[in-house]
């Protein structure tokens, strides 16, 4: 028995320090969570407003279209019309622009997406 116990000490001393050595490898963050909070009912007034009773120009298919993306320069920002500004006001601020039918929906500040209507 006097022979196990150093044999076992350097056994978990190796064990030890496998396991200190091999860190947990965390992914990027990839927050997609939407900087805009609005409810259904909304997201519903402004793809009906948008889409049906306003005639703009959709963005290109390879124009980013997740949450925290940055839009290019070349793709044209809209402002949101007054009747969803005033129904709206958490977008009062921002600027959108449609691709297929999403309307996305942008912070001017750092051009990032803050939330999509799909």
């Amino acid at each position: 028995m006097p022979r196990l116990l150093p044999t076992l000490a350097a056994a978990l001393i190796c064990i030890s320090s496998a396991a200190s050595a091999q860190a947990p490898v965390t992914p990027p963050s990839s927050d997609t969570t939407p900087t805009v909070k609005l409810t259904a009912e909304q997201h519903h007034v402004i793809k009906e407003i948008v889409l049906k009773d306003m005639n703009v120009a959709k963005a290109s298919g390879n124009t980013p279209s997740t949450v925290g993306a940055t839009v290019p320069e070349d793709v044209q920002l809209h402002q949101f019309p007054p009747e969803i500004a005033n129904r709206i006001p958490q977008v009062r601020s921002h600027v959108f622009f449609v691709k297929e039918d999403h309307v996305y929906i942008v912070s001017p500040k750092d051009k990032t997406i803050a939330d999509v209507i799909n």
